[in-house]
Parts: structure tokens; sequence; C-alpha cells
């Protein structure tokens, strides 16, 4: 296969289906999966697929998190308000700035259809949760970080999602490169740093006034190794459905 860059190319394996029916399943009854850490279940190419894992585990007492930005996660909606008790459907979001989300979000569908999605699952009884990420320092497309996130709680408890996670972006690989690319303008590690501090104060401060569960996951290198939760207490991992 022709090298192609990450983002351009989805490799699918031939035996699904097979795959499904050998998954042990009893094992992870009771357990949580998260749908998925690595690209969108619902791309187009996955949607039939990511529906039937969902219908076989769902029944088999799997408990899942759906991470999506795909509009097309309405076809499972009935499947999931039937397991509703076993599910939390969850979305990103960057920013409400138009000007920015188009520049560094080209392929899904805009932040306000993703919010129509919660909206739709949250009348249907199912679980909602968003993470703000990434949360972006102040660039040419979005000046003021601190308003735009303001809105975005205030969409957030208008729906009244269970649970809000956010990040700040990482700056690993290849992140800061790319989207310096993009956007025309250079974001500095020290910018990321002084952001994480700040904005995750904010952050918590929104949580309490929207009256919204939820946490700010702090990056280790910009707190000296250590990662905190809005008690500050110190925590491990960043789980993706908690209770």
């Amino acid at each position: 296969m022709k090298k192609r860059k990450w983002g351009d190319y989805l490799l699918l394996p031939r035996n699904v289906e097979e795959l499904i029916l050998l998954t042990p399943w009893n094992k992870l009854k009771g357990e949580e999966v998260l749908m998925s850490s690595m690209h969108d279940p619902y791309l187009p190419q996955l949607v039939e697929i990511t529906h039937r894992i969902l219908d076989v585990g769902l029944r088999e007492g799997v408990r899942f998190c759906i991470q999506t930005r795909s509009s097309l996660v309405i076809r499972s909606l009935k499947l999931l308000e039937e397991h509703r008790n076993q599910v939390r459907l969850q979305v990103s979001i960057a920013t409400l700035e138009e000007d920015l989300f188009r520049l560094i979000e080209p392929r899904v569908p805009p932040p306000t259809r993703r919010l129509k999605i919660l909206q739709r699952a949250k009348d249907r009884g199912i679980k909602t949760g968003v993470v703000i990420a990434p949360v972006l320092p102040p660039v040419p497309q979005r000046r003021n970080v601190e308003k735009d996130l303001k809105e975005i709680f205030e969409a957030l408890a208008s729906i009244g999602v269970d649970q809000v996670f956010g990040e700040a972006l990482h700056p690993r690989g290849r992140n800061l490169k790319l989207l310096e690319e993009v956007i025309g303008a250079r974001i500095s590690v020290s910018d990321l740093i002084k952001l994480d501090k700040r904005i995750g104060r904010l952050f918590e401060q929104l949580l309490k006034e929207f009256g919204l569960a939820g946490r700010w996951w702090y990056e280790p290198w910009s707190h000296k190794g250590k990662t905190f939760n809005k008690l500050g207490k110190k925590t491990k991992g960043r789980p993706a459905f908690s209770q």
C-alpha cells in the first residue's frame, strides 16, 4: 500500500463478523468499552460495523462510551435508547467560533449539529458527555478563549449534559506543526503551559457556575509531572465514563 499521511487512510479487516462472534463478550459484561480512541466509530465506512458491535455487546451486558463527531450516530439512537443504562454518547467540541472550527475540523459536522445530536440523545434518556478539546491558546481566528469557552458551557447547560471534560492541545508529535500550518500562526509550548493552568481554573469555575459535572484534564508536563482533578487531588488516568 502506498504510504499515506495520518488521517488520509482507513484499514478495515475482512473478517469483522467473525471477529465479533469470536469476541468473549461474557468477560466484558459490566465493563466499559470506549468507541473509540483512535478514530471516529461513525465514519461512513464503519457505521454498519459499529452498529453490529453495539447490538451484540449491549445484549451481552457490556457498557459503552461512544465518542463521535458524526451525525451518523443518529442511526443507532433507537438501539442506544433501548440500552440507555449501559451507554454514554459523547462528542468533542473544540470551539464554537466558525472561522476556527472550519480550519481545524474541516471534515466533520459543525459543533451546532453535534449539540443537536446530544439534545436528541438526552430527550431519549441517553446519558451524554462532551469533551471540550483541544483548547487552543489565542489565535487569529479566535482571540478570546474565555468567551468561547463560556458560550460552549451555556450551550451544554441548556441541554443538561451529564458530564463535561476538557483539555488543552497536546504538544506532542506533529500536532503543533500541523496546526501552525493550518491557522497561519505560531503556537509555543510555553503558551500551552500557561493556557493549561489558566483555562483549567476557568473550566472548574464554569462547571460550578453552570451546575455541571466534569473535570479539566491537566497536562502532567505543566504541573511538574503531576495531574490534578478539580479538587486539587492527584488523579490517575482520564476516565471516559464516570459515575
